[in-house]
C-alpha cells in the first residue's frame, strides 16, 4: 500500500492492529522506498498520540527491494511502544522531516534569484545583444551581492542534503548547477548576456526540484509486532524460495482453468 499515492506532506495511513496482551512492542514495517538519494519521513502515532519525541520524524531510507524498517535509534536498538490488549490504532503521517529546513532555504533562494532575473531583463530584454555593454553591476546594484549570496547558500544546502541523505547525486545536482552559475555571474556580471536563457532554465528547474523533493513515496507491505527483532522473517525471498516460486509459475502455464459451466 502507499507508494506514490502516499507521498505528500499530510497524507496518512492508519492500521488497526490487535495486540495479544498489554505490553511493550517493537514495530517493524516491511516495505521499500524507491526514491534514490531521498529519505521519506513519517510521523508515528499510537492510539492518537505520538509516543515519544523520536516518533515525530521517522526516516525510511532508499531501498530498491523490500526490507524491514524497525523503529529504532541510530545504534539499531529498537524503540518499544506500549500497546493495550485488543485493537490499537497505528498511524503514519507523511512529514517533511529534516528536509523541511532545506526546502525553506531553497524556496527563499528561488524567490531572490527570480526577482533578480526580472530586474535584469528590464535592462537587457529577453534576448540581449552581445554587442551592448549593459553595465549590469551598475544598473542592477544588487546583482553581484545577490548572486554571491545565493551561490553560497546553495553550496551550503548541497552539503546539508549530503548530510541528511548520505550521498551526493541526482537530488543535489540541480542545487550545485544553480550555485555554480550564480558564482560565475557574481564574478562576471556581463556574462549574463550569454547566460540569460540558461539562468531562466535553471530557475525554472529549481522550482521543479522543490516540487519533486517534497514528494516522499513509501510502499509498505506489512506491519509486524514483536518483543524483539532477532526472529523477524526475512523481507525478501531466499534463492531457493525464488527458484521454487519461479518453477510453480512455470508449471502453472501448462494448465488452463475454465470458468465456463459444464455443458448439459
Amino acid at each position: 500500500i502507499g507508494a506514490s499515492n502516499w507521498a505528500q506532506p499530510g497524507d496518512a495511513l492508519t492500521w488497526q492492529i490487535i495486540a495479544p496482551e498489554d505490553g511493550l512492542y517493537a514495530l517493524t514495517f516491511k516495505g521499500r522506498q524507491t526514491s534514490r538519494g531521498v529519505t521519506s519521513y513519517r510521523r508515528l502515532s499510537v492510539n492518537g498520540e505520538v509516543p515519544f519525541a523520536e516518533a515525530e520524524v521517522v526516516g525510511f531510507g532508499y531501498s530498491g527491494t523490500m526490507q524491514n524498517y524497525t523503529l529504532a535509534n541510530e545504534q539499531g536498538e529498537p524503540y518499544f511502544v506500549y500497546l493495550h490488549q485488543g485493537t490499537n490504532d497505528i498511524k503514519l503521517e507523511c512529514v517533511l522531516g529534516g528536509i523541511g529546513g532545506v526546502l525553506s532555504e531553497v524556496e527563499e533562494a528561488l524567490r531572490n534569484l527570480n526577482a533578480l532575473y526580472l530586474s535584469t531583463i528590464q535592462i537587457t530584454g529577453n534576448v540581449p545583444s552581445q554587442f551592448i555593454d549593459y553595465e549590469i553591476a551598475k544598473k542592477v546594484p544588487t546583482f553581484v551581492s545577490t548572486m554571491q549570496q545565493e551561490s553560497d547558500r546553495l553550496f551550503a544546502l548541497v552539503d546539508k542534503m549530503v548530510e541528511i541523505t548520505g550521498e551526493k547525486g541526482e537530488n543535489t545536482a540541480m542545487l550545485e548547477k544553480m550555485a555554480i552559475q550564480a558564482a560565475g555571474l557574481a564574478e562576471e556580471p556581463e556574462e549574463i548576456v550569454k547566460e540569460l536563457s540558461q539562468l531562466k532554465n535553471n530557475i525554472s528547474a529549481l522550482g521543479t526540484w522543490i516540487v519533486n523533493i517534497s514528494t516522499m513515496p513509501l510502499e509498505l507491505d506489512s506491519l509486524m509486532l514483536s518483543k524483539d527483532t532477532a526472529s523477524l522473517p526475512s523481507p525478501t525471498e531466499s534463492w531457493l524460495q525464488g527458484t521454487i516460486a519461479d518453477f510453480q509459475r512455470f508449471w502453472a502455464t501448462f494448465f488452463h482453468s475454465s470458468s465456463e459451466p459444464p455443458s448439459a
